[in-house]
Parts: structure tokens; C-alpha cells; sequence
């Protein structure tokens, strides 16, 4: 049995279904907030994400998935990502 589709077996079950890019902070913050509060109905938050995202030797890669990256790899990788990637968090925790 496959596992797709996730989101039409997940409401068979009687789940309220929100999908979300898990990559975008303020995506999954405003997912969060907004979502119905349904008595005696559990909700699950489908957040699609691309591993290793915004680094050009990790991302989409599987095998990144329990690596440790080299000093210079790491170094690359810092470069690679914006500020605002690396310390990306709601703007509620910056008050």
C-alpha cells in the first residue's frame, strides 16, 4: 500500500488537514495561529520542506540526511545561506 495520498487518508480518519511550506517560518507561524480549534477532531500540520534547503551540495540530497559536514563544508554552507536564514525566528521572539 502506498503512502500518498497522505492528506485524503489522513481526513478519512477524521483529521483536520493543514498544509503548510515547512521551510517558510512565517508560513508555519500564521499556520499555527490560525488553525481551527475542532473539539473532539485532532489536527496535523503537513509541512512540506525541502531537505537541506538554500545550500547547493546538501539540498534534495538523502544521503545529507546523517552526515556531519566538514569545517570547510560547513564554512561553504554558511556562505551559502543569508543572514536572515541562519537566525531566521518569529518575530515574536525578538520582543
Amino acid at each position: 500500500m502506498g503512502l500518498e495520498p497522505l492528506e485524503e487518508k489522513w481526513k478519512s480518519f477524521g483529521w483536520e488537514v493543514i498544509k503548510v511550506d515547512g521551510n517558510d517560518v512565517e508560513q508555519l507561524e500564521k499556520a499555527l495561529k490560525s488553525a481551527p480549534v475542532i473539539k473532539n477532531k485532532p489536527t496535523i500540520f503537513m509541512a512540506y520542506t525541502i531537505k537541506g534547503k538554500g545550500v547547493s551540495f546538501i539540498e534534495n540530497d538523502a544521503g545529507w540526511h546523517h552526515k556531519i559536514p566538514t569545517y570547510e563544508q560547513l564554512q561553504q554552507a554558511i556562505k551559502e545561506l543569508s543572514k536572515e536564514d541562519l537566525w531566521r525566528v518569529s518575530h515574536e521572539c525578538h520582543e
